[in-house]
């Protein structure tokens, strides 16, 4: 019985392991199946992957000929027009005078490369053609970002020139739009200039630093050489723009020279203050050791009763200075001046400045009044003997200036004077023309009555845009060494001149 069970056990066995080979010979029949269809796939792929290579060398054959073509196509047009067979660097040197790097209007570079496909490729490829930014965020706030990336772009490394055109108050939307396009511009700026809509002279206003345009003042300015603000000071602006090492010129209208970091004017060649309280002159020296012009149309208040002077700043390097009237000039120590060389007033002349306290100025060899109405106090600037040029430009009344200076004891004045310009105004009527003629006859006599001795030199006359009668030059000559007569902006001319003027 037991054997009986051993056997249907290995029976059962043997049962069981054919049918796991037949099982085994039936999947590697599929798998031989499948390998061939891989193989077959595998086959067309490769066929398929060589017409993919195929077709993308014929497609790049076909670029290269549609470009050699669109090349013929442009030496055939160059041959037929003049203008396009200019080579690409003339073209460049005309396009850097369409985009002035004065004008702080970009526009015209898209304009330029909207012209066709060489000028476009020339002008994008120009970087010079591309560093001035213009944001008016007043008018519009589209695409900053985009349009001042685009700039950054396309002008490389080439620092830039922006204008900034800004609310004085400015809103969270605004200032979000500002945020992400003004800060990389202003680091890249060699000339910045930022405007308001209105300004309040000397005036602090009740804004917030964080809500101001100048907050960006605060960012590393490496290339920055010109900074002008047409603007008002906010709050909390006493310490922006705490090094730029490269500022030569600073311009600031509105916007008071307190509000910016003394150290930023440490390099500081060229100064231009207006619409703003007059600063302590030591302070302004100290801060800007080197200032060589300046230019001051400050308010300044003088007391009643004298006040003992600031300690004395000597501007040891200040060569022009450009004043609004005589009291910003009498602020001045005598010693302030040491070699000022040009003096420019453009504004009326009090009849009480003749008693200020000017310094010695002894140096001076330039003056121009401007924009005046002559009074006697004029005459203080002729008790400076060596100043070799005078001119007059818009200055009204010309007729008592000649004639105060015939008087005896201002004839001698300005003995070395060289050249004497007179611009826009005077002559209107003969008794001015006469005048004059008398004058120079007057100094032309002191010149020649002792040559030996007479510190008098040679004078020449410029008249530009006046009404002195061109027929009349002549006369003139006579008594000087050249007269340069240039006819633009005349206004009302005499009719006629009575022949004893002559």
């Amino acid at each position: 019985m037991a054997d009986r069970d051993d056997n249907a056990s290995v029976h059962g066995d043997e049962r069981a392991l054919a049918g796991l080979y037949e099982l085994r010979a039936r999947v590697l029949a599929r798998k031989r199946a499948v390998d061939d269809e891989l193989a077959q796939a595998t086959r067309v792929l490769d066929r398929v992957k060589a017409g993919s290579l195929s077709v993308a060398l014929e497609l790049e054959t076909i670029h290269v000929t549609i470009a050699n073509f669109c090349a013929l196509v442009d030496r055939r047009a160059m041959n037929r027009s003049p203008i396009h067979r200019l080579p690409a660097e003339l073209y460049s040197h005309v396009f850097s005078h369409v985009v002035n790097p004065g004008d702080l209007v970009c526009l015209p570079s898209f304009v330029l490369a909207s012209v066709c496909r060489r000028w476009r490729a020339l002008v994008i490829s120009t970087p010079a053609l591309w560093t001035n930014v213009h944001l008016d965020f007043i008018q519009r706030l589209d695409y900053a970002a985009d349009f001042v990336q685009t700039l950054l772009d396309r002008a490389g490394n080439l620092p830039l020139l922006v204008q900034l055109e800004v609310p004085l108050v400015i809103d969270a939307a605004t200032m979000m739009v500002i945020e992400n396009s003004v800060p990389r511009a202003i680091m890249r700026a060699a000339v910045l200039q930022i405007g308001h809509q209105t300004i309040y002279a000397g005036v602090q206003q009740d804004v917030s630093l964080e809500e101001s345009i100048f907050k960006f003042l605060q960012l590393p300015t490496p290339h920055l050489q010109e900074l002008r603000i047409v603007g008002n000071c906010v709050q909390d602006g006493g310490r922006l723009l705490p090094a730029a090492p490269l500022l030569r010129s600073v311009g600031l209208v509105g916007y008071m020279f307190r509000c910016l970091s003394p150290e930023a004017f440490r390099h500081v060649r060229d100064l231009e203050l207006r619409f703003q309280s007059l600063p302590d002159l030591a302070v302004l020296n100290t801060a800007a050791p080197g200032l060589q012009r300046m230019s001051l149309y400050c308010s300044v208040r003088l007391p009643q009763t004298p006040i003992p002077m600031p300690s004395p700043a000597i501007f040891a390097c200040l060569y022009e200075l450009d004043v609004a009237d005589l009291r910003l000039l009498s602020r001045f120590t005598s010693d302030s001046l040491p070699v000022l060389t040009r003096l420019i007033i453009s504004s009326d002349m009090a009849e009480n400045d003749i008693a200020l306290t000017l310094p010695s100025m002894p140096s001076l060899r330039y003056t121009k009044i401007r924009k005046s109405r002559y009074k006697p106090s004029f005459f203080l600037f002729l008790q400076r003997e060596r100043v070799e040029t005078l001119v007059l430009s818009e200055v009204s009344n010309l007729g008592d200036l000649w004639a105060d200076w015939l008087l005896p004891e201002h004839i001698a004045s300005l003995p070395r004077l060289r050249s004497l310009t007179i611009e826009a105004n005077g002559f209107e009527t003969a008794e001015l023309v006469q005048r004059f003629v008398e004058l120079l006859d007057a100094r032309a006599a002191l010149r020649h009555g002792d040559s030996a001795t007479s510190p008098f030199v040679p004078l020449d006359v410029t008249l530009r845009g006046t009404a002195f009668p061109r027929w009349l030059v002549p006369r003139l000559e006579a008594s000087v060494a050249r007269v340069v007569y240039v006819e633009e902006h005349l206004g009302h001319v005499p009719s006629s001149f009575g022949d004893d003027v002559a």
